[in-house]
């Protein structure tokens, strides 16, 4: 008798092909692709901003503190975002 036929069902190691299951993996794919999709509207939206006064881009951003924005929005004031980033 070899090992596996000794073993009861649910004994023993999980096969290490549940982990890559096509289910979970259909799951993962989609996670991702739903993230690149995000990094492109970010890309997308920071590219539309560049040269651009960064005050618009705080509504963006949406600080919750207004303690926090009374902080920066003088700041910001009338830089770009390249200035702000630098």
């Amino acid at each position: 008798m070899t090992k596996t036929e000794l073993r009861k069902p649910g004994e023993g190691f999980k096969p290490y092909a549940v982990k890559y299951h096509p289910s979970r993996l259909h799951k993962q794919v989609q996670d991702a692709a739903a993230d690149c999709d995000e990094l492109v509207r970010e890309g997308e939206m920071i590219k539309a901003l560049q040269g651009k006064s960064v005050v618009p881009l705080i509504g963006w951003i949406m600080l919750g503190s207004v303690r926090v924005q009374g902080l920066v929005m003088p700041w910001l004031e009338g830089r770009t975002l390249e200035e702000a980033v630098l």
